[in-house]
């Protein structure tokens, strides 16, 4: 999240539309496409996220996998009752990939400009989606001085349920990327427990 937040979101009339992403999925399903992954901004902000999983998995059967990536901060939301997160299991999503820069409230409130209290939600969100029995991925982006001291900590948090990726820090425009934050995967390796 930029220091100044984000104000140019993409207004809702250029997004596609439930039936438009529909219509993309099917065509890339039907070249063959076996794996699909709804990402890109936040997927858990569309209210239609639901529908469309289960549009995806009911309309193509060559559909194998159907994933998302998230920051984890509303699948414990309810509708109706439901978690969304449960309701996202029942409409066929079998693996998420859920972004997390630290286990440290503090260091995950500076990094992510959240407040500290959306950090037990995210490691709630993370158990939850274990104990649905979906394939968990925790994507950690390691920068030097925030977070690379947490490294073994994150490698034993979890059992085999949940997989960790430290990923280098990646320039991009506005990211105001500094190559001495960035912790090189051979550093990362030194830095964990052996196996």
């Amino acid at each position: 999240m930029p220091a100044e937040g984000v104000s140019d979101l993409t207004p809702s009339h250029e997004l596609l539309t439930t039936k438009e992403v529909e219509r993309v999925i099917n065509v890339f399903a039907r070249a063959g496409a076996s794996k699909v992954r709804l990402t890109g901004g936040e997927p858990t902000l569309r209210r239609d996220l639901v529908d469309i999983c289960s549009s995806i998995k009911r309309d193509n059967p060559g559909v194998k996998s159907l994933g998302l990536t998230t920051n984890g901060m509303k699948l414990l939301s309810r509708s109706d009752g439901v978690r969304l997160v449960d309701a996202l299991a029942a409409s066929g999503v079998d693996s998420v990939n859920i972004s997390l820069d630290s286990l440290d409230a503090d260091v995950f409130s500076r990094m992510t400009r959240r407040p500290s209290s959306t950090h037990k939600r995210v490691l709630d969100a993370i158990d939850a989606c274990a104990s649905l029995g979906l394939n968990v991925k925790v994507n950690c982006v390691v920068l030097r001085g925030e977070n690379e001291h947490e490294l073994a900590a994150f490698a034993e948090r979890w059992d085999s349920s949940v997989k960790v990726r430290f990923i280098e820090w990646m320039p991009f425009s506005g990211n105001a990327y500094d190559a001495k934050r960035l912790v090189p995967y051979a550093e990362m390796m030194k830095m964990l427990p052996p196996l």
